[in-house]
């Protein structure tokens, strides 16, 4: 799997009125590059923002990058949790944990 550490996209989602769009565009870009993904100012996640997660999720690691979802917010780690969908993703709390995370991977890649 191809990380890019030095040049993730880095997308910190707005609350929810505007995160549906926002997945929508990155969908529609094909980015070529790991995606960490900030969903930390959400406040909850609807079944449809989880829906286009996974949509997310498939576009990038189909392309051969990894997503990282950062989120600190309690109550939307608990849907995380709650769905398994904490099974699917890698979440962290922190963009700087998230960066670690692709660094590490790149450096495992290397050897």
């Amino acid at each position: 799997m191809k990380t890019h550490a030095d040049d993730p996209v880095i997308i910190r989602l707005s609350p929810i009125v505007h995160a549906h769009e926002q997945l929508k565009n990155l969908v529609d870009r094909e980015v070529d590059s790991a995606v960490v993904l900030d969903v930390s100012d959400l406040g909850f996640a609807t079944s449809m923002l989880l829906n286009e997660l996974l949509e997310l999720r498939a576009s990038i690691v189909g392309r051969g990058y990894q997503l990282i979802i950062c989120c600190s917010d309690d109550r939307v780690r608990g849907v995380f949790n709650i769905t398994g969908l904490n099974q699917v993703f890698t979440i962290v709390n922190s963009q700087t944990a998230a960066l670690d995370v692709l660094n590490k991977a790149d450096q495992t890649q290397d050897h």
